[in-house]
């Protein structure tokens, strides 16, 4: 968060991190159509995939965001995906 009094969160873009986007209209499809950064829209709700140069593939985080600004990339948290984080308690 790079604005102390404001509820949105700039995303980062240089740390080895690729980003994807899955519209949460497509989520309980078979094959949801997912989208690169650069063609997100203001206002409408996210699921996030993360991909990292550390070997962490096309990761599903579990929470939903709506992009508020896309010069530069600030969301907030909307939701999120499913209600637990990890069922077995196996957290890295």
């Amino acid at each position: 968060q790079d604005q102390p009094h404001s509820d949105e969160l700039l995303l980062l873009l240089d740390y080895g991190i690729f980003y994807e986007f899955i519209p949460m209209e497509e989520w309980d499809k078979e094959s949801p159509k997912v989208i690169p950064l650069s063609d997100v829209e203001v206002g409408k709700n996210y699921a996030i995939l993360i991909t990292t140069n550390g070997g962490l593939w096309r990761y599903k985080i579990g929470d939903t965001v709506k992009f508020t600004s896309t010069q530069p990339y600030r969301f907030r948290i909307s939701g999120r995906t499913k209600h637990f984080i990890n069922a077995f308690g196996e957290e890295v």
